[in-house]
């Protein structure tokens, strides 16, 4: 049987329960909870003949996004994003329940978000490239493990979610990351039941984000773009619905699809992607990257309680197109990492390609 632990090729951690210790991951094609020491394989995602062959080979698993791209546990199960689907997979039996297919025009999203103390376990939004520009939609999982739409955005307001943020100002709430050149793009505010959305900071890059992090002044994210230069900035709330000032607290080096939280701290990752501009079938084939990319390689900065950034990974990415073979990242599984045992699949990145990889915050990574 093939080495399945961390670190060997192929293995993505996905996220992490609440108790720190309990990791679920994927592993060509298969699932597994490594709760402690103990290592157990929960189930094989449901694969046909031809895309299970796929999922054993590393390119065609990166030409045909197989691998899960965002997965969540909420109580004795786990939310799982792949391949068009959202599954509700159990974490004792390691049945499957397919909960919701995309829509024409969308993927999967790119995280969830967990709810304390609300009605829903977890929400998330569309995203894809949406070509139509058709209707945007929040969802949210209930307590009785039913998916809802909260919220729909009107036709040709946005183009999709990148994600959603818990709020600690005004009454709490949610922020809302959508993008990602239109003019009503940004960051909005959305009641706790998500009856009441505003825009906060939009029609700017400065104001296109994925990933992002509440502070009690407000929020701390950081910009994704690669058409300009991409920076940490925390956003600080009038109380009134609006924004008051933006301190930038450092240039990164590329934008910022991932991130994660640690016990002490919060993790941005920067990207290697292509120039937005490129379009077309010789798009695919591209190796140029954008001119918000400052270098060909994906880093990883760790942004302290005290709002102080520092790198602490930096790796080249692998050359190929960047479109077919899908960006170079670092990508964190979602939930809060021990900051003993952070890890990061690296995708597209020379050398460790398709392996996760362990970082030590404040002296480099291993």
């Amino acid at each position: 049987m093939r080495n399945s632990s961390l670190g060997s090729p192929g293995v993505k951690p996905l996220c992490w329960a609440d108790d720190g210790k309990t990791l679920l991951y994927y592993a060509r094609g298969k699932l597994y909870l490594r709760e402690g020491k103990e290592v157990r394989r929960l189930c094989s995602l449901p694969l046909n003949g031809s895309k299970k062959l796929l999922s054993c080979n590393r390119l065609a698993s990166r030409i045909f996004r197989i691998e899960p791209r965002a997965a969540l546990i909420v109580g004795e199960a786990a939310l799982v994003a792949w391949m068009g689907s959202i599954d509700l997979v159990d974490l004792h039996d390691g049945k499957i329940e397919s909960l919701l297919r995309s829509r024409e025009g969308f993927s999967n999203p790119l995280y969830f978000t967990p709810v304390a103390g609300n009605k829903f376990l977890a929400v998330w939004g569309d995203y894809g490239t949406n070509p139509g520009r058709q209707s945007v939609a929040i969802w949210g999982l209930d307590v009785n493990l039913e998916i809802r739409v909260l919220y729909k955005f009107a036709p040709g307001t946005i183009r999709h979610i990148h994600g959603i943020v818990p709020r600690r100002m005004g009454g709490g709430g949610f922020y809302v990351f959508t993008g990602d050149m239109e003019k009503d793009s940004g960051i909005y505010v959305a009641s706790e039941d998500f009856s009441n959305v505003q825009p906060l900071a939009v029609g700017e890059q400065r104001f296109r984000a994925v990933r992002g992090f509440p502070v009690e002044e407000g929020l701390i994210y950081a910009t994704d773009s690669a058409s300009i230069e991409n920076h940490v900035y925390r956003l600080y709330e009038d109380g009134a619905g609006s924004w008051q000032r933006l301190d930038d607290l450092g240039v990164i080096n590329g934008p910022c699809i991932y991130g994660g939280t640690i016990s002490d701290g919060y993790l941005f990752t920067t990207t290697v992607e292509p120039d937005e501009n490129r379009r077309g079938f010789a798009s695919f084939l591209s190796c140029s990257i954008g001119p918000g990319v400052r270098t060909s390689e994906a880093t990883a900065v760790f942004v302290s309680e005290c709002a102080t950034l520092s790198e602490v990974a930096r790796i080249k990415g692998d050359g190929l197109p960047l479109k077919a073979f899908q960006y170079g990242s670092l990508q964190m599984p979602s939930g809060v990492a021990p900051s003993s045992d952070v890890w990061a699949y690296a995708r597209s990145l020379k050398g460790v390609d398709g392996r996760a990889i362990r970082l030590s915050i404040g002296d480099g990574n291993d």
